[in-house]
C-alpha cells in the first residue's frame, strides 16, 4: 500500500524480489506460478572469465529443462477438458 494506492509494485531499496514476488501473487489467483529474479545477473558490463559482456543467459538452461521435464506431464486443465 501507498499513501495513493491500494497497491504499489515497489518496496524501497531492499527486498525487491520478494516484493515482486508478492505484487505478481495478488493478480494471479489460484494459478500455480513462480516469479524467478534474474535481473541481477542478467547482463555484466565487461568480460568476467568465460561471460562476454552483456546478456548472460543466467538461467536458461535450468528453465528450459524443468520446462521440457513438465513437459510430458499431463496439466489438470487438459486432462479435465478430456
Amino acid at each position: 500500500k501507498s499513501p495513493v494506492a491500494d497497491l504499489k509494485n515497489t518496496g524501497g531499496r531492499f527486498g525487491g524480489s520478494i516484493n515482486a514476488a508478492l505484487f505478481l501473487q495478488h493478480f494471479v489467483g489460484k494459478v500455480p506460478w513462480a516469479h524467478l529474479d534474474i535481473a541481477g545477473p542478467a547482463s555484466i558490463d565487461k568480460e568476467r572469465g568465460y561471460n562476454a559482456r552483456g546478456g548472460t543467459g543466467a538461467g536458461v538452461r535450468l528453465l528450459a529443462a524443468f520446462i521440457r521435464g513438465r513437459g510430458s506431464a499431463a496439466s489438470p486443465r487438459a486432462s479435465k477438458a478430456r
